[in-house]
């Protein structure tokens, strides 16, 4: 079912999920993520023992990304010796960490707000719509950059737009090999390549925008949520539509 306010439910403690003191409590934990977030961008990246801390997705509410709700999350390692998806504007685009999920925002655009804009579409090698419901996506692809090849990607999109990426239709692909993508490196060399999938938008898709996770690490298996030892984790919206040509019968 679409996400709408009417599809929502009540907690326990009687609070409604909409409710202000809801949003309020919400935007309070995202604020102080933030907030502890900007005190770890100053720890010195030389430290003989620095936190554990992790790059998280950005995927708004109801969407499993923050930590109390198990969200997606890479452990972010300060050597910068991981496997991640790769920015093809510009040299970099290296994930970043963040005390909690700053998912706050539509368009999945919290993770931005912190020290390196590491999510872009871009980073995909091609993000050709629309997604129209029915057909073949004519491009979904991406660009990866990995000290192994034994690192794994995988994909999920909420086609049904219920919140979650948990229906039998939405993992797109999963655990590729970066290896089998990518050529031999020289040495001292990343595993550099990229993959284009032609998945096909299921006819029970809801129209409307919608979210998609990717996520990079050497643990294969990863689902949609969790913890990973490395990698990065990316949320990004799509916008789903009806094909109107033919969906009166004619051409």
């Amino acid at each position: 079912m679409p996400i709408t306010l009417a599809s929502r439910k009540r907690r326990k403690d009687g609070l409604s999920c909409d409710s202000p003191q809801r949003w309020v409590a919400r935007f309070l934990v995202m604020l102080g993520a933030a907030l502890v977030t900007l005190l770890l961008l100053s720890w010195p990246r030389t430290a003989a023992a620095p936190p554990i801390v992790y790059d998280y997705g950005d995927a708004p509410a109801p969407y499993p990304s923050s930590l109390a709700d198990d969200g997606a999350r890479h452990q972010w390692h300060f050597n910068g010796d991981v496997p991640f998806f790769w920015d093809l504007d510009s040299v970099g685009g290296r994930p970043d960490y963040e005390a909690d999920a700053i998912a706050l925002f539509p368009g999945a655009i919290g993770d931005d707000l912190t020290e390196d804009r590491d999510e872009k579409p871009t980073q995909f090698a091609s993000f050709d719509g629309p997604f129209l419901i029915g057909k073949n996506v004519r491009a979904l692809g991406f660009a990866f950059d990995s000290p192994t090849p034994d690192a794994y990607v995988s994909l999920w999109v909420d086609w049904n737009r219920d919140g979650d990426w948990n229906d039998r239709t939405e993992r797109v692909f999963a655990d590729l090999r970066v290896g089998d993508y990518s050529t031999v490196p020289p040495p001292g060399g990343t595993y550099v390549g990229t993959y284009d999938a032609f998945p096909t938008v299921p006819l029970h898709a809801s129209p409307g925008i919608t979210y998609v996770r990717a996520r990079i690490s050497t643990m294969p298996g990863l689902t949609s949520i969790g913890p990973a030892p490395d990698g990065e984790v990316e949320d990004f919206f799509i916008e789903v539509v009806r094909d109107l040509i033919h969906a009166d019968g004619f051409e």
